[in-house]
């Protein structure tokens, strides 16, 4: 990187002062969630974010999969069935 050009935004959305982030820790076999800590709530700014580059590393099949899942029936509801059936 050549020190003279700014450093340019990589990520899909703008960055809006949401320090929304979730920090899970479980059991790799088990799937048992030993942890979760973090920043749970998103700002109003970040709930109107839009996207407004593509992401630099394209989705691995299977995140893509369970975001289409989600979209379809809900996010709270698709994520507290995977939870309870240790998919997630």
């Amino acid at each position: 990187m050549n020190v003279d050009t700014p450093l340019e935004r990589r990520t899909p959305y703008d960055y809006h002062g949401c320090l929304a982030h979730a920090d899970v820790t479980y059991v790799h076999g088990s799937g048992e969630i030993k942890r979760v800590m973090g920043i749970l709530e998103h700002n109003k700014e970040c709930f109107n974010a839009v996207l407004t580059r593509l992401p630099a590393i394209p989705l691995h099949p299977h995140v893509f999969q369970i975001a289409l899942l989600q979209l379809t029936e809900g996010a709270r509801f698709i994520f507290f069935s995977l939870w309870t059936l240790a998919l997630y």
